[in-house]
């Protein structure tokens, strides 16, 4: 049987007084697990107090932190520390100069503006209204575990939200009324720190697209995502996007299985590049098994992925390492000719298993090629893969008399490793 709720003006030994119908916090007021808080009018948690929050404490008006608040999970074993946020009447304000460290939140309100960083660490279960973050330098931070639930038009974010950490999350992104999620893959390392937000807007108003010369047919001029790393991030990021044919134009979905890319655009280069994509259908996903070094804004495309953009080097995407002469290698003709390149290969599940720069100096598969061994910097594991689909990145600089420009190409390759 659910517990009644307790009143914290009743509970003024805690060290909240009551004036003019606002609760102030000045001490140190903790909720221990299995106990249920109701705060009926604005909250102030004043500096220098503290909240912490082991049970479940449903704020139903306004909340001002200057202190600290923190939901913390008690035990392993138990998911303790949930904040409700559930005012009916009104948006709901999070606002103040405090920490914000939250363990699960459930957002069931009119709505949440926040003018704070507001830090969860588990569960976030979004029921009802739109959550606002409301600043420029502002953001709603996912840190180790934290997750979501229940996300949808009716309930998601609008602004930036920051992941802190190495686990898989779904971004609660949207703008406009409408959920528009960015997914970001595991990364190496627990402190790495990415953002995305999602615009409801034409991303050509900013940069518009160059058709000459390029493999990109069509951009997606209804929506785009901003995606950004943390400033001494060391880490790419396995990115996913997601198409809804609400908003995306359908003259971009036509053909989506063979012609539906992600695009970025390139602020060095001053142009929109193909960043490549694999479709999965069912998600209705766009996603790139190879992790991304460059940031800034995204959206969906429609690609020629057979066109070449220079074809000076040949890719032969089966490799059969079986001492025949006959595939023996991943074999990139006159990649030798472009000295400055790197090499990726990943697995169907976004790990990388090879990276080399300078890829067969030679020309001949003697040295530094990818022969069905795991090997190179940042990759998982080591010695013979298992047969099957892998994803590979080349990137080289070609170099002109018009000058240098970096080409890019992503496909699947085929080893057969028995």
């Amino acid at each position: 049987m659910k517990k009644n709720l307790i009143p914290l003006v009743l509970l003024l030994g805690w060290g909240a007084t009551a004036q003019e119908k606002v609760v102030v916090n000045t001490g140190n007021v903790y909720v221990s697990p299995g106990t249920q808080v109701l705060i009926d009018s604005p909250f102030e948690n004043k500096k220098d107090a503290s909240l912490k929050n082991g049970g479940e404490l449903h704020l139903k008006n306004s909340f001002t932190n200057d202190g600290l608040l923190l939901t913390v999970p008690l035990s392993s074993e138990k998911n303790e520390g949930t904040l409700f946020l559930t005012q009916e009447k009104e948006k709901q304000i999070v606002q103040g100069a405090g920490m914000f460290e939250i363990n699960d939140v459930v957002f069931n309100n009119q709505g949440t503006t926040v003018k704070g960083d507001v830090e969860i660490g588990g569960k976030s279960r979004f029921e009802n209204g739109i959550v606002v973050v409301d600043g420029k330098d502002l953001a709603l931070t996912y840190k180790g575990k934290g997750s979501v639930e229940e996300v949808s038009d009716k309930s998601h974010v609008e602004g930036i939200v920051e992941r802190i950490g190495n686990n898989e999350l779904t971004l609660p992104i949207g703008d406009q009324g409408i959920y528009r999620p960015a997914f970001f893959g595991n990364t190496n390392s627990k402190n790495s720190k990415f953002t995305g937000k999602y615009v409801k807007a034409n991303p050509l108003a900013l940069h518009a697209h160059d058709v000459k010369r390029s493999e990109i047919e069509l951009i997606d001029d209804k929506e785009y995502w901003l995606i950004e790393a943390g400033a001494n991030n060391k880490d790419g990021l396995l990115l996913a996007l997601s198409w809804d044919e609400k908003v995306t134009p359908t003259e971009v979905l036509i053909d989506k299985d063979e012609k539906l890319s992600i695009v970025r655009w390139d602020d060095v280069q001053k142009k929109w590049v193909n960043e490549g994509g694999v479709i999965e259908k069912d998600a209705k996903l766009v996603r790139i098994p190879v992790d991304v070094k460059d940031f800034g804004i995204f959206t969906l495309a429609r690609v020629d992925k057979k066109f070449i953009e220079d074809d000076s080097v040949k890719i032969y995407n089966a490799v059969s390492p079986n001492g025949d002469g006959k595939n023996d290698y991943f074999i990139l003709e006159n990649i030798n000719l472009h000295k400055d390149n790197t090499v990726r290969i990943y697995n169907r599940w976004g790990v990388k298993v090879f990276e080399t720069n300078n890829y067969d100096p030679n020309g001949d598969g003697s040295i530094n090629v990818f022969n069905g061994t795991a090997t190179g910097k940042g990759v998982l594991g080591n010695g013979k893969l298992p047969s099957g689909t892998y994803y590979y990145d080349l990137r080289y600089v070609k170099t002109d008399n018009k000058g240098s420009e970096t080409i890019k190409k992503a496909g699947y390759l085929h080893l057969e490793n028995d």
